[in-house]
Parts: C-alpha cells; sequence; structure tokens
C-alpha cells in the first residue's frame, strides 16, 4: 500500500479518496499476490504554487482534519493510509463501521487512537499509522520516508522489488549490463555529434574559423560536446549556425522554442574567471532597453565539458555588428551623411545610457556594436560587458594595473601607461574610445586599412589637433565631426562627457525623449527613490551543475505600502516599513503582495512598532506561506502585539518554508508567552534546512529548547534570550536541545539577567560540550547568580571544544571566586586554536589565585591575535597581576590587547610585571589599559612606560591610569615611553586624580609631540588652565592632529 502511494506522490500526484476500497488485490506468479492502487477520478497533481485544494473530495469517513476544514493536501492521503493500516492490522476487531463520529474527533483532535477498541499498539504497522494519523500535517512525514521506515522495523529482506525508491540489496546483477548497453549508445551518439559539429565547422567561413584564435571551439571534441549539450536540453530548435568566434567564446545562432521558435543568439564561453562572468550577467540583467543587446537566460554547461566549464548566454539576435555593417561601404559606396549622424548619435546614446547607471564598458569598438536592420528603421545596440566594470556610488575612476580593452580605441591615461604604473579607467576613458570610433565611422574607407596604428600612434603622442600629426586628412565639415573635437581629446580634464554632449544637442538624442528619461529614472541608481528597483547578478560562484540556469538575483527594496505592487517578480525583496501604524489591516494587504511573490529567495520585512495584533500575524504567516523558495527569511516585529496567536500563525507559515537556510527572527515586546515560543519552535522544527537561526525572544516567559533540537542542520544559532525568567529548567531545555545539533560552528548565547543559577550554568556547559564542531562561541550570563561549581562545569564544557577559534564568555557580575576561575582557565587552556579572546568577569570575587590560574590558562593559547579581559572590581593584586603578564607574554601573536582591572589592588610590583608581558607582544597594534584607581604609583608607571616602548608598532594606545598615586618621574618615563612609538595615530591618556606637576607634564607633551602621524589626541591630565594652554599651543605646532582635547 506504502509503496502505490509513494508511486504517485514521487510524481506530485495526491489521490483524494484513499480506503480500503481502492485497493485491489491481484495474483502474482512471482510474489502469490500484489497490492494494486486504484480509482484516481480525484486524483490531483500539486506544485510550490498550488500546495493544496480548496475543496472535499473523497470518503468522509477517511476524511483527514485539514480535509474536514476544506483543504486536501498531499499529506492528507497518509492520514487516510493511516486508518486503512489499522484496519489491516487489526481484521478481527475493527468492523466495517468502526469509524464513527467519536472515533474520527478524538484522532482529529489528537487525544487516541482507537480508545474504545482493543487494537495491537505494539505492532510495526501500529507505528507507522501514529505518524500518519498526526492532527497536524506538518507533522506528518512523506510517503517515502514512512515506507523507508517500514522496511527497517519489519527488519528482513523484502520479497518484491519496489518501483518507487532503490534499495541497495534489490539492485540486480543485470544493472552491469544495462550499464555497458547505456554506454554503447552514448558512445554512438557523441560519434553523431561530432559528425555534426564538422559539417558545421565545414560551412563556417575560414575567416570566421580563424577568429578562434586559441581553438577553444573549432576542436571537434570540444564542439561536439556543446553541441549535443544543446540538443539534450530541448530549448532550440535544432538548427545551429556558427556566427563568430572570438577570443573569449563563440557565437551560434538557432530558433528558441519557448519563445515561438523566435530567432536568438547563443554566446558561449568558456569559463576562466568566475567572478567577471557573473559581472557580466548582472550589467545586462540591468540594462533594459533597446539601446543595449538583450540577455534572455544564461546558464552553465559542464557535466559534458567536465572539467571544463563554459556559460551560455540567450542573446537577442541582430543583423550584423557594427564592423561588418561599415564594411558594406567598400562593396555598396560611402554611407550619406545624414545616415552616418543616425548610426553616430545611436552610439553616443548607448554608452551614455551605461553610464548612467555607473558602469563604464571599457571595450569600444565597431565590434561591439550590433546593427538591427528591420525595414527602413536602423537600431544600433551596444554588447559585449565582459570587461565592464561599476564604479561606486561616490566614485569617478578604476585605478588599476592591468590593461583592459582593445588598444587602439585606448584612451591616453591608459595607454601610455608603463607596466608599474596605475591606468585610469572613467566615463572619460570610453568618451575617448567612442570619439575615436566616430572618427571611423565618418571616415571608413580612408581609415579601415590603418586604423590600428593610426589610433595608437595618435594616442601615444601628446597632440592639441586630432590627427593633425598624422597627416590624415579626415573630414571636418561633418556635424560627426563636432563630436569628435569635444572626444578625441588628449587631456582627460578637458574632454567632454557624453551626458553633457547630449544635455547640449537636445532634439538629436534618445536620451532627451520623454520615453527614455522615464526609463532611465526609473533604473538608474538614484539613492532619493523610494524603490531602489535595480536587479542585480548574485556575487556567490556559479551554479556548477548541467545546464541549470546562474539564478537571476533581482532586489528592491520599499518603504512604501503604495510601491508594494513593484515587488512581484523580485527575488531578494526588503520592505521597510517601521514606525508605520500599518495595523492588521495593513499586514494582511502585505501577507497578500507577498503571496504574489513565487520568486522571492529572499524575504526581509521590517515591520517593528506598527500596531500588528494576531490576525495581522496569521495574514503575514500566510502569505510567507505561499513563498516555498525562500531560503532567507528575516521577520523585525519587535513592539508589536501578536501574542500566543499570531506566533502560533507565523510558525505555521514558516513551516511551509521548507527550503529557509537563515532564520532571522525578532519578536520582543509581543507578549507570545510560553505557549506562543512553543508553536513558534514546532513551526522552526519543520524547517529542517536551516543552518543559521537567530532569534530574539528577549522579555518572555518561553521554552525553545524542543523546537532547536529538531533543528539538527543548524551550523549558526544565535539567542537573545535576556531579561526573561528562564531559570534553571529552562537553561536545562536549552542545554538539551542544543546539544542535539551537532553540527553547530557558530553559537551565541545572550542569557543575562536569567537567574539560571549554578545548576543552570551546569546543564549549559554540559551542552556545549556536546558540540565539538563550535568555532565561535560567545556567551553572555552576567547576572545569573553564577557561583564556582556553575563555573566548572563551563570550563569543563568548553574544554571539550576544541576547535574554538574565537571564545567570547561574559559572567560579569556573578559570585566567582578562585575556585571557578581555576577550572575557567584550564578550560580555555584545552583550546588551542583561540585567535579572539574576551573574558568579562567584572565584579566577581577573584583574587590573586583565581587570576593566576586565568593567565596559566591563556599562557597556553599561543595563536591568540585579540584579547580582551575585564575583571574590574575583583580582589586581584600583585601576585594575580604577575601571572596575568606572564601569560600575555607567551602570546606573541597578540595585536590587539584590552586590559581592564581598575578597582583592583594592584601596586608597583604588579604594574612592572603586567609591564614586562606586555613589552614580549611586539606586535601589538592596538593597546588599552584601564588601571584606574589602583596603587602602581611613579614605580608602576615608569615599568609600564618601559614596556610600551618596546611596543614599536602600536597605532592606537588608550591608558586609563587615573588615581593612582603617579608623580613626575612616573609621568617622564610615560613621555619618553610613547616617544618611541612614532607610528601611533591616536592617543588617549587620562591621568588625572595623580601628582603630576609642571615638570612631569612638560616631558610627557615632549614625549607626545614626538609622534608626529598622531591625528586624535585626547589628554585629561587635571592641569592648571596656563599648562593646559601651553601643551595645546605645543601640540597644533608640531603634530598634524585634526582633533587635540585636552582636560
Amino acid at each position: 500500500m506504502l509503496e502505490g502511494l509513494n508511486n504517485l506522490h514521487v510524481k506530485n500526484i495526491m489521490h483524494r479518496d484513499i480506503k480500503p476500497h481502492n485497493f485491489l488485490v491481484c495474483h502474482s506468479q512471482t510474489y502469490g499476490f500484489t497490492i494494486k492502487l486504484c480509482d484516481l477520478g480525484f486524483a490531483s497533481a500539486v506544485t510550490k504554487s498550488k500546495s493544496h485544494y480548496i475543496s472535499k473530495k473523497g470518503t468522509d469517513a477517511y476524511f483527514a482534519p485539514e480535509v474536514e476544514n476544506g483543504q486536501s493536501r498531499i499529506q492528507s492521503d497518509l492520514f487516510s493510509l493511516g486508518l486503512v493500516l489499522l484496519e489491516l492490522d487489526n481484521l478481527k476487531v475493527l468492523n466495517e463501521n468502526w469509524i464513527d463520529f467519536n472515533i474520527k474527533k478524538e484522532i482529529h483532535e489528537g487525544k487516541a487512537i482507537a480508545s474504545n477498541y482493543q487494537i495491537d499498539r505494539n505492532s510495526n504497522i501500529y507505528k507507522i499509522a501514529q505518524i500518519c494519523l498526526k492532527p497536524n500535517y506538518l507533522e506528518r512525514t512523506t510517503s517515502g520516508d514512512l515506507l523507508s521506515e517500514l522496511i527497517k522495523l519489519h527488519g528482513q529482506p523484502l520479497k518484491f522489488t519496489l518501483t518507487s525508491m532503490i534499495l541497495e540489496e534489490q539492485i540486480p546483477q543485470q544493472a552491469q549490463q544495462i550499464f555497458n548497453k547505456i554506454n554503447d549508445l552514448q558512445k554512438n551518439d557523441q560519434t553523431q555529434f561530432e559528425e555534426y559539429a564538422q559539417m558545421l565547422l565545414d560551412n563556417t567561413e575560414s575567416k570566421i574559423k580563424k577568429k578562434d584564435t586559441y581553438q577553444q571551439f573549432t576542436k571537434v571534441e570540444i564542439l561536439s560536446k556543446l553541441l549535443k549539450s544543446l540538443y539534450e536540453d530541448k530549448k532550440y530548435v535544432n538548427n545551429f549556425q556558427i556566427l563568430s568566434f572570438g577570443c573569449f567564446g563563440m557565437v551560434l545562432s538557432t530558433k528558441k522554442a519557448k519563445l515561438n521558435n523566435k530567432e536568438i543568439v547563443l554566446k558561449i564561453q568558456k569559463i576562466v574567471n568566475e567572478q567577471e562572468i557573473q559581472n557580466e550577467i548582472r550589467i545586462m540583467q540591468l540594462l533594459k532597453t533597446p539601446l543595449v543587446v538583450q540577455l534572455y537566460d544564461n546558464y552553465v554547461i559542464e557535466k559534458v565539458t567536465a572539467p571544463e566549464k563554459y556559460v551560455v548566454f540567450e542573446l537577442e539576435k541582430c543583423s550584423c555588428s557594427l564592423q561588418d555593417y561599415l564594411e558594406r561601404q567598400t562593396k555598396e559606396g560611402e554611407f550619406s551623411d545624414e545616415e552616418k549622424l543616425n548610426i553616430a548619435l545611436q552610439i553616443i546614446d548607448s554608452v551614455n545610457y551605461i553610464h548612467c547607471f555607473n558602469i563604464i564598458h571599457r571595450d569600444i569598438k565597431s565590434d561591439n556594436f550590433l546593427v538591427c536592420l528591420d525595414g527602413n528603421q536602423l537600431q544600433i545596440k551596444l554588447c559585449d560587458f565582459g570587461l565592464s566594470a561599476q564604479l561606486g556610488k561616490d566614485c569617478e575612476q578604476i585605478e588599476s594595473l592591468d590593461m583592459v580593452g582593445n588598444w587602439a580605441y585606448m584612451a591616453p591615461e591608459i595607454l601610455t601607461k608603463q607596466d608599474d604604473q596605475y591606468k585610469i579607467y572613467s566615463k572619460k576613458s570610453d568618451s575617448y574610445s567612442v570619439g575615436l570610433l566616430l572618427s571611423l565611422l565618418d571616415n571608413y574607407l580612408i581609415l579601415k586599412e590603418i586604423v590600428g596604428t593610426t589610433f595608437i600612434n595618435m594616442t601615444l603622442e601628446q597632440y592639441d589637433e586630432p590627427f593633425k600629426k598624422q597627416n590624415i586628412n579626415i573630414k571636418q565639415d561633418t556635424e560627426i565631426f563636432k563630436f569628435i573635437k569635444l572626444l578625441v581629446v588628449w587631456e582627460r580634464v578637458n574632454r567632454a562627457s557624453l551626458s553633457i554632449i547630449i544635455e547640449q544637442n537636445s532634439k538629436k538624442f534618445k536620451s532627451n525623449q520623454n520615453e527614455m528619461k522615464q526609463i532611465i529614472s526609473q533604473h538608474s541608481l538614484n539613492p532619493k527613490q523610494n524603490a531602489e528597483t535595480v536587479n542585480i547578478g548574485s556575487t556567490a560562484p556559479l551554479i556548477s551543475q548541467n545546464q541549470i540556469p546562474i539564478q537571476e538575483i533581482k532586489q528592491i527594496k520599499i518603504k512604501s505600502m503604495m510601491d508594494l505592487y513593484k515587488i512581484i517578480e523580485f527575488h531578494n525583496v526588503e520592505i521597510d516599513l517601521r514606525k508605520n501604524n500599518i495595523g492588521d489591516e495593513g499586514a494582511k494587504d502585505l501577507g497578500t503582495g507577498i503571496a504574489q511573490c513565487n520568486n522571492i529567495t529572499t524575504l526581509t520585512l521590517n515591520l517593528r512598532k506598527n500596531n500588528i495584533g494576531a490576525q495581522g500575524a496569521k495574514d503575514l504567516g500566510t502569505g510567507i506561506a505561499q513563498c516555498n523558495n525562500i531560503t532567507t527569511l528575516t521577520l523585525e516585529l519587535q513592539e508589536n502585539n501578536i501574542g500566543a496567536q499570531g506566533a502560533k500563525d507565523l510558525g505555521t507559515g514558516i513551516a511551509q518554508c521548507k527550503n529557509i537556510i537563515t532564520l532571522t527572527l525578532n519578536l520582543y515586546q509581543n507578549k507570545i508567552g510560553d505557549e506562543g515560543a512553543k508553536d513558534l519552535g514546532t513551526g522552526i522544527a519543520q524547517c529542517n534546512n536551516i543552518t543559521t537561526l537567530t532569534l530574539n525572544l528577549r522579555k518572555k516567559n518561553i521554552d525553545l529548547g524542543t523546537g532547536i533540537a529538531q533543528s539538527k542542520t543548524i551550523t549558526t544559532l544565535m539567542l537573545e534570550l535576556y531579561w526573561n525568567n528562564i531559570g534553571t529548567q529552562g537553561a536545562k531545555h536549552l542545554s538539551t536541545g542544543i546539544a542535539q545539533c551537532k553540527n553547530i560552528t557558530t553559537l551565541m548565547l545572550n542569557l543575562s539577567w536569567n537567574n539560571i543559577g549554578d545548576e543552570g550554568a551546569k546543564e549549559l556547559g554540559t551542552g556545549i560540550a556536546q558540540c565539538k564542531n563550535i568555532k565561535t562561541l560567545m556567551l553572555n550570563l552576567k547576572k545569573n547568580n553564577i557561583v564556582d561549581e556553575g563555573a566548572k562545569v563551563l570550563g569543563t564544557g568548553i574544554a571539550q571544544c576544541k576547535n574554538i577559534t574565537t571564545l567570547t564568555l561574559n559572567l560579569s557580575w556573578n559570585k566567582i571566586g578562585d575556585e571557578g576561575a581555576n577550572v575557567l582557565g584550564t578550560g580555555i587552556a584545552q583550546c588551542k586554536n583561540i585567535t579572539t579572546l574576551t573574558l568579562e568577569l567584572l565584579e566577581n570575587n577573584i583574587g590573586d589565585e583565581g587570576a593566576k590560574d586565568l593567565g596559566t590558562g591563556i599562557a597556553q593559547c599561543k595563536n591568540i591575535a585579540t584579547l580582551t579581559l575585564n575583571l574590574r572590581k575583583n580582589n586581584i593584586g600583585d601576585e594575580g597581576a604577575k601571572v596575568l603578564g606572564t601569560g600575555i607574554a607567551q602570546c606573541k601573536n597578540i595585536t590587539t590587547l584590552t586590559l581592564e582591572l581598575y578597582w583592583n589592588n594592584i601596586g608597583d610590583e604588579g604594574a612592572k610585571d603586567l609591564g614586562t608581558g606586555i613589552a614580549q607582544c611586539k606586535n601589538i597594534t592596538t593597546l588599552t589599559l584601564e588601571l584606574l584607581e589602583n596603587k602602581i604609583g611613579d614605580e608602576g608607571a615608569k615599568d609600564l612606560g618601559t614596556a610600551i616602548a618596546q611596543c614599536k608598532n602600536i597605532t592606537t594606545l588608550a591608558l586609563n591610569l587615573r588615581k593612582n598615586n603617579i608623580g613626575d618621574e612616573g609621568a617622564k618615563v610615560f613621555g619618553t615611553g610613547i616617544a618611541q612609538c612614532k607610528n601611533i595615530t591616536t592617543l588617549t591618556l587620562n591621568l588625572s586624580w595623580n601628582k603630576i606637576g609642571d615638570e612631569g607634564a612638560k616631558v610627557l607633551g615632549t614625549g607626545i609631540a614626538q609622534c608626529k602621524n598622531i591625528t586624535t589626541l585626547t589628554l585629561n591630565l587635571s592641569l592648571g588652565y596656563g599648562l593646559t594652554i601651553q601643551l595645546k599651543d605645543l601640540f597644533e605646532k608640531q603634530l598634524q592632529a585634526q582633533k587635540i582635547t585636552i582636560e
């Protein structure tokens, strides 16, 4: 029975009338008998866009709960099958009319299954029926999974062969013979394509074949594989003609079946640099006007050509290239001035159009414009964007050592540069190339044989007037020459831009027509527009499958409900309606709009503070549920009032999006409560592909561990659960859930202010210990009443995660003493791969012994590059500081060091040992020392100053030594030490509330003045007014600092 139903379901067909009468028993010589599913009168196909039918079909007694409510789904068949399986397994107990109103009610409500009957509740069939009879269709698995599970429970070899799935033990020995036969057919098939490829090449003119300089495509073995792939795809009417070869690809003409056999061009190119190909696709998707050749589709061919990959561009077909069109003049006579001017205007128009998008072409030449002839109409279209680049928002040029494009058409700022000099690419360099192309257009019969040498020689040597030094008499009495004089200008600064030329000749250009202005205004990159309707291509690597389209990612951001209609065709949609008070009605309209967008893969909704309630959340969930292709979903719904029911309906909607990989939910201040959180967790649990989950549910009483535990594919988990009342039991559930996610590499838990206590911390430590793949761990457990025992188990858990590279541990405002610090230090020591370590242990009860153990642990992590230690307001003295310094000294790769040790009891000896440790870290570039209100005195300050002098790579230095009994002698050595750090750009020094006089301040100031690279200086010395003015004058004269603050 399961096999028969699975055969339907794998073809996306639901039966809709599963009952005993619709299974037939047939005689079989091989197996004795077989079961066949029959009566497909109500059967219906399901698709991504139509996953259910609004109707009741079938037999009432076997209806699933959702069918009773008027929705038939593919999972509804499983519910009906569950009832049939129960009858099969209990033939002597269940009579024909056993399914009455009470039986249906208790099953539909999930209370019991046939509670009034003594059925076999231990059989394998009952276990399968239990899954089938889940009241919530989302909790039923697939028929294929059920079939696999039953076979596994059965534990014996099957006596018949499955047809809906393959079991390893059922692959017959004859399979190899079948494979051999297929291989023979494939060889014959390939031979036919090789013959066809050779015929195509034979029918191609030799001058076209010569253009394939590197013989990428004129080899039969390559061309035949590509043709085979194109034929098998069945996209095209099988009639190809080679139009051209180039340095980068081959161009074929054909007809596309899905476009009513429309003639198109296929540009096939070997993929050498995926980034460049993706860039070309992105740019072509952005440009949508008659001025530019249109891209219909694109995909990759890989399987038949492995290991090489080829990209195929489906392009608009034109009559010929501009170069071929100009060549007609040699046979048909020179074009009229009017015809040439028409071409020139369209060339300028098309290049200016791409400039509106901040795109520079970088390869303007006659081969890269196409001519479309339609009766008496001639259209020029810009093409080939393989070398194009898009400038940044406020960027006017690209500087590069690489020389790209055709040498003959290069601007002076490119062609005249040496290999080690930067070439400047800009809209003005395109303008120069356009000017040269117009020169060729207006003087083709004069220049055609000498175009390369003439253009190159002229550009290499500075000139005042174009072509004058070459003694070439080009036409100077035409309209085109007026453009040439403005564009073919050696000095870039004096060269006209195309936009200026168009503005000054308003009647001649299409760009000045209202229709074209509207297109440009709709699509150009204008940051003031409310809806940024810009289509961009993915920057991810190309899809490496045989003829799978490269995903066209169209992106839009809207900030008004009025623009909702614009999102329908887009893949990447961001809707920012925060603080708009849209309420439930607005949320309903939003959900309806989203439901129309079947292409969405990335959806970001910011609906913060919008007065949305449960009904609005439900409508949003319903809309999201229709977007089956979503892989990334971000919902910002904080500060609304969706409640438990709204959270449940959102969870139900999210559960339909089975392809979600990244989910971010921000629902704080919504009163969802424990029940809402549970239902939300149940929904999330259905998204088995989630790898990154971020939840912000602060200020709620919740339990999410069960839902998280179901998402076993999670690699990144971020939970913001601070200011709840999770307690020990909640921490235990969370820990249990996290422990099931063995693939986690990044874990961020913010559980501050939750009163989890020692027991809760222990549970978390135990859970974390199960996630041995963690590389980034961030735990915020401040203000949780954790003492030594909890800290111990946390340390032991961390020690199991040997792969950690980034560890952030915030255990501030707890009650951890030396014993807890000891085990924490021991745990950290086991993580030898740590490169970034942040320990926030302020205001605990850690003394010298605890500090020693932390220092000893840190010393084992020799790869640390960034270290932050916050141990303020503990009880650390000189001995603790000494071992901390010794530990730091072992981490010779540190570049960023932050030590916050204020309000401890560190004296001059402790400061000396800290300084000695810091001095060993020669690679430090950023140093922050917070030692205010200790007792380091002059001697301690001297030792710190001497240590700083050893760190000559420091660029950012922040020292807070307020209230430390430092006098002139200490200040002097500080100044001398700082003077050695010539690379400092940012200096912050707080020495207030000490005993520094004029002498100490002057030496300190002189030392600072030696650091000529300082741009930002902040000093707090609590000096008198006169000395403060003297120091400020000194710094303003000696330093180039943009900001000087002295207090």
